[in-house]
């Protein structure tokens, strides 16, 4: 008899509990999507601000800065001053200045 009961109750719950898992599906889903609709009018509002205080900076702020190119030297082989004479650059070797000391770790 128990049984019976049991299983009568499910079968009345049953409809009432799925109508719950509906209800509750249907409601998250409509949170998300005014959700959704505050961050899209929050970010055009943040975009019409900054739209509105126009630039940041004048033409006198900044300055035009001429660059000058790099010519890389090649430390690791020997040049004289002949060698590099010959090659257009008019450069002297240097000495590698280091201010660490490295010791190889085998």
């Amino acid at each position: 008899m128990g049984w019976i009961l049991l299983i009568l109750l499910v079968i009345l719950l049953w409809p009432a509990i799925r109508g719950y898992l509906a209800f509750r599906a249907m409601r998250n889903r409509a949170e998300e999507i005014f959700r959704q609709q505050q961050q899209q009018q929050q970010e055009a509002e943040r975009k019409a601000r900054r739209q509105a205080q126009g630039k940041t900076f004048d033409k006198e702020d900044g300055d035009y800065v001429d660059f000058e190119e790099v010519i890389e030297h090649n430390y690791g082989a020997a040049q004289t001053d002949a060698t590099a004479q010959q090659q257009g650059n008019n450069a002297s070797n240097e000495q590698q200045v280091s201010d660490a000391e490295f010791e190889d770790i085998a």
